[in-house]
């Protein structure tokens, strides 16, 4: 099982086996490197890519509604953000989803990537089916590549429960 570091805007992303972790840059006490070590790393340049203010992270059914309330246990729901390039040029992304339980556990991983092209807005969706009730936090990294994983903004999470 091989395990990523990257280190930028003052956060640690760690993906290792399915599951990712974030924690800020001071906290970081984990065999691997950063791939991009602190000094390298320059506020100027970073985030190419980011996040509208309004509305933040929320949760949809499979028409589109917002969920406002518990969510269905054995129905589809939709986790999305607004993104924004607010550059001039394109801009590669990975669109990332980890959904943990309220113990921690990772119970989906998924993405989605693209591009953006200057000035372009997109609302990305990843979609979920919960089978057990409870209550779980959407966490959401937005990367520039799996291969490459250099942080686009700062993660995002959306709490919610199941019934």
């Amino acid at each position: 099982m091989k395990t990523f570091c990257l280190l930028a805007i003052g956060i640690s992303l760690i993906l290792s086996g399915s599951s990712l972790f974030h924690m800020q840059a001071q906290a970081v006490s984990t065999p691997c490197e950063p791939i991009f070590p602190p000094s390298v790393v320059d506020e100027r340049i970073l985030p190419p890519i980011i996040r509208p203010g309004t509305p933040p992270p929320r949760i949809l059914d499979s028409f589109g509604r917002v969920i406002v309330g518990p969510v269905k246990s054995g129905e589809q729901i939709q986790i999305v953000d607004g993104l924004i390039n607010c550059q001039s040029v394109d801009q590669p992304f990975v669109y990332i989803v980890q959904i943990q339980d309220s113990k921690g556990v990772t119970m989906a991983l998924s993405w989605i990537a693209g591009k953006l092209a200057a000035g372009q807005s997109f609302d990305p969706a990843q979609s979920w089916i919960p089978t057990t009730t409870g209550n779980y936090t959407a966490e959401i990294f937005l990367w520039s590549s799996l291969v490459a994983p250099n942080a686009l903004s700062p993660p995002a999470q959306v709490t919610f429960q199941v019934v």
